[in-house]
């Protein structure tokens, strides 16, 4: 794959700006996507109208970022990702997620032995938690909602 962008005849450098797919918000990246062809724009899963004789499709104004919280997410929070483990060993997203503050991150996580995973959570802002794992913070978390609405209503 080349790392030029194939420049639109209709279109020009075709820009487009990502969102964080956490908050919605945008990243403050400009994507330039050049011509879509149809399977550029197939995937990046980008509604793909009738067309006939050449194709070249217009970016959208705003789409999907990666799956990466953007910088304001992580100023904030630090983003679970529940995920599998694809064949290679690599994460594979569910696409479920939990934003947490860092305090709540310290407080309900540890590091275990000299493995540092908790510590690589906090600089990076973001870790991969497995789906047993996920439903225990998520449920935790859900708890702790209700109590509080339970509490605001006694």
């Amino acid at each position: 794959m080349s790392n030029n962008i194939l420049v639109s005849e209709k279109w020009g450098v075709n820009p487009c700006m990502p969102l964080c797919v956490f908050c919605g918000e945008p990243t403050g990246v400009i994507a330039l996507l050049g011509k879509l062809s149809r399977k550029r724009a197939e995937a990046l899963r980008l509604d793909i109208p009738e067309s006939e004789g050449k194709f070249d499709l217009e970016a959208p104004r705003h789409m999907p970022g990666p799956f990466v919280p953007c910088d304001a997410c992580k100023e904030k929070w630090i983003t679970l990702c529940e995920a599998t483990q694809a064949p290679d060993g690599s994460p594979s997203p569910t696409g479920r997620f939990v934003q947490i503050s860092e305090d709540a991150y310290r407080g309900n996580f540890v590091n275990y032995g000299d493995d540092g995973a908790i510590d690589l959570g906090i600089k990076n802002r973001m870790c991969w938690i497995e789906p047993d794992a996920y439903e225990m913070v998520a449920g935790a978390i859900e708890a702790t909602i209700q109590k509080a609405k339970g509490g605001a209503n006694a």
